[in-house]
């Protein structure tokens, strides 16, 4: 069945229009069980991150399924199919596998070798389980996937050193402040990137730390370990007034803070500057707030000139990474190829069945009367061991030309052993 990958990526989009088509864990849950209802594809599973949105999809027809999923995308957006066609890059059959083994590897990744992407692609796979959207066909390519992506991760330095989009934000904030001596940082959002950049920031040794979120449980859990200072989101104003420094990712969907919100503030610092970072996809920063005196405001976009600078030691371990991630694709696509033939190989071996059946019986009709109960069995499980031996060199021999990408041989074992009517035309 055709595999088809449709999406947009850091690499081509920049982040006001890949924030249009984000989905966040709940929207997520929403569109896969949305499109599993209206029968978009057989199979389904999305992956939604600050750099990235894509979908993937195993249908009959490929061009029907891209045609299907860019209509899906643009209702669950609100968006025109037009738009949604114009932002999207499609990818079919092994080039989708070789693009999903390279983003769970961290080769496709605005930080290359960014370690976060590796447990998004697995929680895509789990939450298209849990939908019961993840067929064999993308439960075997997502498993794939991951297992390349631990390989990399522990066959190769790719990862080393601070490769997160948290981690880069504190580094940028470094170099814009000068460092973090005296200084507050404040971050809002307790997800993953927070947790991330407040690794980082840890080493760092700002004056203090302030976390913030609207779960003042979850704000206090995380501060704790990094001995930072809880804030309850009704007192965020105070907190913005001290910082020197805001990291935001909250992850919301919709923006979290107005320019509206920022100008008293900015007014109460009395020319203090501000230095904002939202990492978030959607921005949870308006970005007008870079209107206001004193305010520098970053988005996820800002980490890119950045991060290139920080590649050139990891990027010495691309080539070994990549052998690993082209063996895992062409095993990927091998075992396709080998579950191409297995309708055949259990056609032909259901055929000898039914033979061996008919023949044993009728044989025992004429002489079980004469024969001791060890003899039959002995018969019956000779008749077992010939077809066992028969069937043996034909099996192995359809495996391997599969797996090497010959297609016509299983149609000629069918046509020849009359199997045509016992094989799904779609796996013939």
């Amino acid at each position: 069945m055709p595999l088809l990958l449709i999406g947009l990526s850091h690499d081509t989009t920049p982040v006001a229009l890949r924030e249009r088509l984000a989905f966040s864990g709940p929207d997520a849950a929403t569109a896969l069980a949305t499109w599993h209802e209206e029968g978009v594809a057989a199979e389904l599973a999305l992956i939604s991150t600050c750099n990235r949105t894509e979908v993937y999809a195993v249908g009959d027809d490929a061009d029907a399924l891209e045609e299907t999923l860019v209509a899906a995308l643009a209702r669950s957006r609100e968006l025109p199919e037009a738009q949604v066609r114009g932002l999207c890059r499609v990818r079919r059959g092994d080039e989708a596998v070789l693009h999903l083994v390279r983003v769970a590897s961290g080769l496709e990744s605005q930080i290359l070798g960014e370690g976060q992407i590796l447990g998004q692609v697995r929680e895509a796979s789990m939450a298209a389980r849990r939908m019961g959207t993840l067929g064999p066909v993308l439960d075997a390519l997502f498993r794939t996937a991951i297992q390349a992506g631990r390989r990399v991760r522990t066959e190769t330095a790719i990862a080393q050193g601070a490769v997160s989009v948290g981690a880069a934000a504190v580094e940028l904030a470094r170099e814009h402040l000068g460092g973090y001596r005296g200084r507050t940082v404040l971050v809002i959002g307790t997800g993953k990137i927070g947790e991330l950049a407040l690794r980082q920031l840890s080493s760092e040794q700002p004056a203090r730390i302030l976390i913030a979120n609207r779960t003042p449980e979850s704000a206090q859990a995380l501060a704790e370990p990094f001995g930072a200072e809880a804030v309850p989101f009704p007192a965020l104003a105070g907190a913005l007034q001290v910082a020197d420094v805001v990291l935001c990712c909250t992850g919301a969907p919709h923006h979290v803070l107005y320019r509206a919100d920022i100008a008293p503030i900015m007014a109460a610092r009395a020319g203090r500057p501000l230095l904002l970072l939202d990492v978030s996809v959607p921005r949870n920063l308006d970005p007008e707030m870079a209107t206001l005196p004193g305010v520098a405001l970053f988005d996820i976009d800002a980490l890119t000139s950045l991060t290139e600078r920080n590649r050139a030691d990891r990027a010495t371990w691309l080539p070994a990474a990549e052998t690993i991630v082209l063996d895992a694709a062409q095993r990927f696509h091998a075992s396709v190829q080998i579950q191409k033939v297995g309708p055949t190989i259990a056609a032909l071996r259901d055929m000898y069945e039914s033979v061996r059946h008919a023949e044993l019986t009728r044989f025992l009709e004429r002489h079980g009367a004469t024969l001791a109960p060890d003899q039959v069995s002995a018969i019956t499980e000779l008749t077992r061991v010939i077809g066992t031996k028969f069937l043996h060199v034909p099996t192995v021999g359809l495996r391997h030309h599969a797996e090497a990408g010959a297609d016509d041989h299983a149609r000629v074992i069918q046509e020849l052993f009359g199997l045509t009517d016992s094989v799904p035309a779609s796996q013939a």
